[in-house]
């Protein structure tokens, strides 16, 4: 029960991870469309 709740949380973290470098990716790559 335990390590099932950390996995989801980490899980969790990661997908969060994922959507800031996303996030990160788009809106550079955004700035560098309007310089």
């Amino acid at each position: 029960m335990l390590s099932k709740a950390r996995l989801c949380r980490e899980s969790c973290t990661h997908m969060h991870t994922m959507h800031i470098i996303t996030f990160k990716h788009k809106f550079s790559t955004e700035n560098i469309k309007l310089v």
